[in-house]
């Protein structure tokens, strides 16, 4: 019953001075609101780069310490196929080297990446189709030479219709920037041999980097021309659930039980990428906890004025018999209110923000399109981001709100009736 008593006191309390009152709750609702959006766009661009590098690098690789890679990856895959089934959703092998494209006056150099173009595509996101890949083989071979198979070849797939020139799939960025078009000449230099192939179609990972720099051939072909004909330097592989990838990997290692095998984890293979976002988070942190310590300032400043601006009435309650550590909880519970009001107008303020953002699709500025194909403002509202913001808030309340509460402790009572 006391407490009900003390509540309902600092709830009048509160709708007396909310005339002036009424700034604090507004800085707070403004404090949360900005740092719900601060931290959903920052995540929304993090998922975004996250998808992107998982896309381009699947959720495990398999390599070997020597990186001379595996001589019998076929086999190797199927018995990783058959023993995890029902986690696997893509499996695929690959042969990457270093090498320099070359087109007229033109050249730089790339992640020349052989693919099994059959099985690229359940790990790749970004990846063409393999009907597209079909499609656009048929053209060019008819294109560069006359096909002596007849039609019926032409029906059999990929490898009926494969044409004998090397064929190449190439970033959409290095595409348009060497003006590339179908059917011409490319000079792939390696460190033991060059050839020339022809750019079949484009992907789009979505970062600048590797849309200029990484090139797909197939994977016999790059085998034959470095002369490691039956080798893949690494194997990757996409889980139907990436929540599995640190438990999925830790198994695969127990079961190979080869100390000269790798396996690792799309954390572990861009590990740079998520220590930075680490950073930055505990970096958006520790400014929201500033951010909420200065509104909540307003708050200890309006509280302090009014355990002066009342004293008359709280001389009064303690001559009624009201003990002063329950005047500083009516104190208390003011602040409360005002912090209450506060974050809950400033987590509508910033989920309904989130949302119109995403409804409204804000355009981002043209150099952050440029290097991670981002049109829009990404904005992702995690509950949970949310939840850590309101508790801190509430940490930093309770502080200011018993820190000025207090001064009722500490303030003389009769000295400042006989000054009023």
């Amino acid at each position: 019953m006391k407490i009900n008593l003390e509540f309902y006191m600092a709830a009048a309390f509160f709708k007396k001075s909310l005339s002036y009152g009424k700034y604090p709750v507004i800085m707070i609702a403004a404090a949360a609101a900005m740092v719900i959006l601060i931290v959903s766009v920052a995540e929304g661009l993090d998922n975004e780069l996250v998808s992107k590098l998982i896309g381009a690098s699947s959720h495990v690789e398999i390599t070997t310490t020597d990186g001379f890679g595996f001589s019998d990856y076929e086999s190797f895959i199927d018995k990783i196929k058959n023993e995890n089934a029902g986690i696997i959703k893509g499996i695929t092998p690959r042969f990457t080297a270093d090498a320099i494209i070359s087109k007229d006056e033109y050249s730089t150099g790339i992640r020349l990446i052989g693919a099994d173009f059959t099985s690229e595509s359940s790990v790749s996101d970004f990846f063409p189709g393999l009907n597209s890949i079909y499609s656009k083989l048929l053209l060019l071979a008819e294109t560069k030479q006359p096909s002596p198979r007849g039609d019926s070849g032409k029906k059999n797939g990929l490898e009926a219709s494969k044409p004998d020139f090397p064929f190449l799939i190439t970033g959409k960025v290095l595409y348009d920037k060497f003006r590339l078009s179908p059917g011409e000449n490319l000079k792939i230099t390696t460190i033991n041999s060059e050839a020339f192939f022809t750019p079949l179609t484009t992907f789009e990972i979505g970062i600048y980097d590797y849309d200029f720099s990484y090139c797909f051939c197939d994977i016999k072909t790059l085998q034959k021309l470095l002369g490691y004909e039956g080798v893949a330097t690494s194997i990757l592989i996409k889980l139907k659930d990436i929540n599995l990838t640190d438990e999925f990997c830790e198994k695969l290692k127990k079961s190979i039980k080869d100390e000269t095998i790798l396996v690792r984890t799309y954390k572990q293979v861009n590990k740079s990428l998520f220590a930075t976002i680490k950073i930055e988070r505990m970096v958006l942190f520790f400014i929201i906890f500033l951010a909420l310590a200065l509104a909540n300032m307003a708050v200890a400043f309006v509280i302090s004025q009014n355990v002066y601006r009342r004293m008359k009435t709280v001389a009064i309650m303690n001559a009624l018999g009201t003990e002063m550590n329950s005047v500083m909880r009516m104190f208390f519970y003011e602040g409360l209110i005002y912090g209450f009001i506060g974050l809950a107008a400033g987590v509508g303020a910033g989920v309904g923000g989130g949302f119109a953002i995403e409804w409204l699709n804000f355009k981002v500025p043209a150099e952050v399109t440029l290097y991670y194909s981002v049109t829009v403002i990404p904005v992702k509202l995690n509950f949970i981001n949310i939840a850590a913001i309101s508790v801190i808030e509430l940490f930093v309340l309770l502080i200011s709100s018993i820190g000025s509460a207090r001064k009722i402790l500490n303030a003389d009572i009769i000295e400042s009736l006989r000054n009023s």
